[in-house]
């Protein structure tokens, strides 16, 4: 294996570590909660780096039903990422407080936050399960090759 394709795949094998580790939230509290989320956003910053061809050769696929499934899963995975990073740091009480400080005036402010943050919490969940499942199975399909 190639060292950047085993870059990748141990990105991948914490990324999945720590969205289990997320989940338990009950268990670990919010402190542990926090920083798990940390390490996650960094993660999710270098999985795109290492990925960053992906960006590049998303027009050059052939058009197919799989072509068009694969960026919109793909948009809506980091879409719900980017749900959950902006609604985790306004709520976030122990690694990013001066972002709920600053926002706890504001009526209204947190509400949103928190339905943001469930809402791209569950949603991320279903799109994240999805999407190295995709990647994985069908790379040999929307890349054309049989």
């Amino acid at each position: 294996m190639k060292r950047n394709a085993a870059v990748k795949s141990l990105t991948d094998i914490l990324m999945t570590l720590a969205l289990l580790f997320l989940m338990g939230y009950p268990f670990w509290g919010d402190a542990a909660h926090e920083w798990a989320g940390a390490v996650m956003l960094l993660l999710f910053l270098l999985h795109h780096i290492l990925n960053a061809n992906w960006y590049h050769t998303i027009f050059r696929w052939k058009y197919t039903p799989v072509w068009v499934f694969q960026p919109t899963l793909d948009l809506m995975a980091l879409l719900a990422m980017l749900g959950l990073m902006v609604g985790g740091f306004i709520l976030s009480r122990h690694l990013f407080p001066q972002f709920g400080r600053m926002l706890r005036g504001f009526h209204g402010r947190i509400s949103f936050a928190r339905l943001l943050y469930m809402a791209a919490s569950c949603w991320g969940l279903v799109l994240m399960d999805l999407h190295p499942g995709h990647h994985w199975t069908c790379s040999w399909v929307w890349r054309g090759k049989q």
